[in-house]
């Protein structure tokens, strides 16, 4: 709840400052080997762009964050989390088609 305040704030530079801190602070506090970056480098990438707030640019950017949660999944051996990002990537990825066919749709129009 409290990452969506950066979203209805968007325009307000020091709230993405603030949560970007936060995301690095948690791997700080809950370092267990470089591993515990991953997931603050995910949580760091997904504030940012929810923060630009274009949905394509979000979807392209669920790719690497997608990557870094899946990587720790399999690190953690947590097959939910390994699924949970497949998900995201095939949601991402048929986002992303369904809007370029639009696109080249309305470009014959």
């Amino acid at each position: 709840i409290t990452r969506e305040i950066v979203f209805i704030k968007r325009k307000r530079l020091s709230s993405l400052i603030i949560f970007l801190i936060l995301s690095f602070g948690s791997a700080i506090l809950t370092w267990n080997g470089y591993s515990s970056l991953l997931p603050s480098i995910a949580s760091a990438a997904s504030v940012i762009s929810f923060y630009i707030g274009k949905s394509e640019i979000t979807r392209i950017i669920s790719f690497p964050i997608s990557g870094c949660m899946g990587a720790y999944s399999v690190l953690n051996g947590s097959v939910a989390g390994v699924v949970n990002e497949l998900l995201t990537v095939t949601s991402s990825v048929i986002a992303l088609a369904i809007n370029r066919g639009k696109r080249e749709n309305q470009a014959v129009e």
